[in-house]
């Protein structure tokens, strides 16, 4: 439960999150165009184009034995639908020009990408303004459930920050966290392991969460902090701060989120000069 909520969503659907946000538009109640909806569906789909796209590397290049499997058999059945010349449905010429388009489109935004250098320099200024951004926490939590309590129950806001303040107490006299974690966290993955949480970068906590524990020294616990369905009392294990050299991946890949779409803009617009658009 914890983890559901501290999550910030760990990124978005790399091409929803990149160059196609050029075209961030509100939700319109005018029919789309059928193949802008087509392509429509296939971002709602999330599918990860940028890591089909990518050279694999050791890691990615390597399926299971179940992909294998799947990957014959999904081959199987096109062949089949070759032989009843389903590749002649308009369904089929629809979904292919949305993969088309999709596809296209991010590997412009590839290219584009790669137009992006990134100093040092540029590093460690991002990193000095994204304080807490790229550290590694390693942390422990005592949840308390405004709904699904462990025992079922339902409790009001009130009544679950009542209890998170007084076992807040309880640890604040000197009993034991993980004791405590055990015996009333509602989140039950954790609580049997005394509330421990998986290692956790600062970029992919919820910001009430990153704001508790960002600056504190390791040991400090944490006073009630609200989190979508109730309230958390966090203890700080182990705080690694990061270094440009660290976390270089982590800053490159949020520096190139910022800067591609005005390259992109301006990608769009070079391509629509009638002195470029005629060649």
């Amino acid at each position: 439960m914890f983890m559901k909520m501290f999550l910030a969503g760990v990124l978005c659907c790399l091409m929803g999150a990149s160059g196609m946000a050029v075209g961030q538009e509100r939700a319109s109640s005018e029919p789309l165009p059928v193949e802008t909806a087509d392509v429509a569906r296939l971002v709602r789909a999330k599918v990860p184009w940028t890591w089909l796209l990518k050279d694999p590397d050791a890691g990615t290049a390597v399926v299971t034995a179940d992909q294998l499997s799947q990957a014959r058999a999904i081959r199987r059945i096109a062949k089949l639908a070759r032989s009843r010349s389903l590749d002649d449905d308009v369904r089929y010429t629809r979904l292919r020009n949305a993969l088309d388009d999709a596809a296209l489109a991010e590997l412009a935004r590839l290219d584009l990408e790669r137009q992006i250098t990134i100093s040092d320099t540029a590093r460690e200024a991002y990193l000095a303004s994204h304080p807490g951004r790229y550290d590694q926490y390693r942390l422990r939590h005592i949840y308390i459930a405004t709904n699904g309590a462990r025992d079922g129950s339902n409790r009001s806001d009130g009544q679950a920050r009542t209890i998170a303040e007084e076992i807040k107490a309880r640890l604040a006299s000197g009993e034991q966290f993980e004791a405590l974690a055990s015996q009333y966290s509602d989140d039950t993955a954790t609580a049997a392991q005394g509330g421990e949480l998986s290692v956790l970068l600062g970029a992919y906590m919820a910001r009430p969460f990153l704001d508790a524990v960002r600056g504190r020294k390791e040991g400090f616990v944490t006073s009630p902090v609200r989190g979508d369905e109730g309230y958390h009392l966090i203890r700080i294990d182990q705080h690694i701060p990061a270094t440009a050299t660290s976390a270089s991946y982590q800053i490159d890949q949020d520096i190139i989120a910022e800067r591609l779409p005005s390259l992109i803009d301006a990608a769009l617009a070079q391509a629509a000069r009638p002195d470029v658009a005629n060649r």
